[in-house]
């Protein structure tokens, strides 16, 4: 079975720097379908039903798992 493997990272310098003093991560990798499932994932399980600002993040592709 193949698995796509999305990134999702932080780019507004602001929240980066502030998920750095808080000790949090600034990117995560999901596993999805496709870049639009992989944003919605990211968004559900981390911000539930508010949604952050897109602009502050950046999704791409990351690679294939072989599971």
């Amino acid at each position: 079975m193949l698995l796509k493997r999305f990134k999702v990272r932080v780019i507004e310098a602001g929240l980066r720097a502030h998920l750095a003093e808080v000790h949090q991560p600034s990117s995560w990798l999901i596993t999805a379908s496709d870049l639009g499932s992989a944003w919605g994932k990211f968004r559900t399980q981390h911000f539930g039903t508010l949604g952050p600002n897109p602009a502050d993040y950046d999704v791409h592709f990351d690679g294939i798992i072989v599971a």
